[in-house]
């Protein structure tokens, strides 16, 4: 599935799930990105702003970041799993 330009500002994404799934230019601002699945998707110039990522296995299955913006982001709780980022910038994040 392809999502373009859109925007998740808000959305509650608990215990949702998506593989091999693209998003572009797509915006995350104070999404709750807790206890899911993301493998093998694509993020491309994508903004995550107040995010926190809870129980969420980075870079599971593979997938890149490609120039996205990480600002005021909480990874401090999240486990990495040789993520991918390319050209990404991390404003104020915790880790």
């Amino acid at each position: 599935q392809h999502f373009e330009d859109f925007d998740f500002t808000d959305t509650n994404f608990e215990l949702s799930s998506f593989e091999g799934c693209v998003f572009e230019n797509c915006t995350f601002i104070d999404s709750k990105i807790f206890n899911m699945r993301i493998s093998g998707c694509d993020f491309q110039n994508c903004l995550f702003d107040k995010v926190v990522f809870d129980a969420v296995a980075i870079g599971a299955g593979g997938g890149v970041y490609s120039q996205c913006l990480f600002r005021k982001c909480d990874f401090s709780r999240q486990s990495f799993c040789c993520p991918k980022f390319e050209l990404c910038n991390f404003d104020y994040c915790k880790f």
